[in-house]
């Protein structure tokens, strides 16, 4: 599978679409599109990266051709604004990744602060982990563990920490915002 042998440090994200829901807030503004776009000037990526952005603001003011031309991304732009909900975005972002031949979808929430490292880290999960259905990142406020969390009986509460690795999804609930999800699995 060269999707892990591949001497990039980060050739998920050549098989991966991006999809950043944005809510009145222009694309510039967005901390995750910032934090994408810095974490991606520091990768040695050799193309550029496909990226879905859906807008669900009543009035959409993004000028996305002048964005296209200064990131090392492929932007596809939908405005919805009849605010149908995040679910409505990830479904969108299935299609297209579907049409584009990707094997990965992954969902951000515009207000997603990404570590710089975020390309190779999530490389290292995939790589460490092949052919899971969903990586999940670590989550936190703070200094507090926000996701994954624990789900018991209808009621959430935080673990103190967490080991990386493979866990069963039972008893426990992940944020959307940062999941990496297999596209067949989707």
């Amino acid at each position: 599978n060269n999707l892990n042998k591949n001497s990039d440090n980060a050739i998920w994200l050549y098989h991966t679409l991006i999809v950043i829901v944005l809510y009145n807030i222009r694309l510039e503004e967005s901390i995750t599109f910032q934090s994408i776009n810095k974490a991606l000037d520091l990768s040695n990526l050799c193309k550029k990266i496909d990226l879905l952005i859906y807008n669900n603001s009543k009035i959409s003011t993004d000028s996305i051709d002048n964005i296209k031309s200064t990131t090392n991304l492929n932007i596809y732009y939908l405005h919805n604004p009849l605010n149908p909900g995040v679910s409505k975005a990830y479904n969108e972002g299935a299609e297209l990744a579907k049409f584009l031949d990707k094997k990965f979808l992954f969902i951000l929430d515009q207000d997603t602060i990404l570590p710089i490292n975020f390309p190779s880290s999530y490389q290292s999960s995939v790589t460490l982990f092949p052919n899971y259905p969903l990586y999940a990142p670590q989550v936190y406020s703070g200094n507090l563990l926000f996701s994954p969390g624990r789900y018991i009986f209808r009621k959430g509460s935080n673990f103190s920490s967490i080991n990386p690795g493979k866990h069963k999804l039972l008893y426990k609930n992940v944020l959307n915002s940062g999941l990496l999800v297999d596209l067949d699995a989707f």
